[in-house]
């Protein structure tokens, strides 16, 4: 769908993101952005706890994330939600021309807008590498696990189990709780 033929619903849409860190104090920078963002994209924000994850894709010597999701409702475009969780990342530290496999203070993905499917060349939702990534379908299973997505409309905890069934070689490991757990 094209952004220019893409209206926002009149009500709130659920969506959903995902958080990652791997530089500097990263509980401290997921907590930063979980409030950013409740202050600027999401209403009824809720947060997966966090999962320590080796890196997947990213050059040998790259430090371990710490990774978790959030859902919420936006009234915002999902252009819009792309632009605050730039400004965000920036201004945490995230430099604007950054190659995505690198160190990151922050990095914020949007997964999911309700159930819609967008394609731009900035942003595709949803997102497409989440079906076989676990450090972004276990923390969204911990809070959406029911959350159909498109356009297959399998549930995140369907796929999380998929990835789970096949012979992957990522590993995760439950840090602690996410904020205001």
């Amino acid at each position: 769908m094209h952004s220019i033929l893409f209206r926002v619903p009149n009500d709130p849409v659920p969506s959903a993101l995902s958080l990652g860190s791997n530089r500097g104090d990263r509980a401290e920078f997921l907590n930063q952005a979980v409030r950013l963002l409740s202050l600027r994209v999401l209403g009824h924000v809720v947060c997966s706890e966090y999962y320590e994850t080796c890196p997947v894709g990213c050059p040998p010597g790259t430090g371990d994330f710490l990774n978790a999701a959030v859902t919420g409702h936006t009234s915002l475009s999902p252009g819009e939600v792309l632009a605050q969780c730039r400004t965000i990342e920036e201004e945490l530290g995230r430099p604007v021309a950054v190659n995505r496999d690198v160190d990151r203070t922050i990095d914020i993905d949007v997964l999911l807008y309700g159930t819609h499917e967008y394609s731009e060349p900035e942003l595709t939702i949803p997102h497409p590498r989440m079906r076989s990534r676990l450090f972004v379908l276990v923390p969204l299973s911990d809070i959406a696990a029911e959350w159909k997505v498109p356009p297959e409309m399998c549930t995140v905890a369907g796929l999380r189990d998929a990835v789970l069934a096949s012979a992957c070689d990522q590993r995760l490991r439950r840090s602690g709780p996410g904020v205001g757990k």
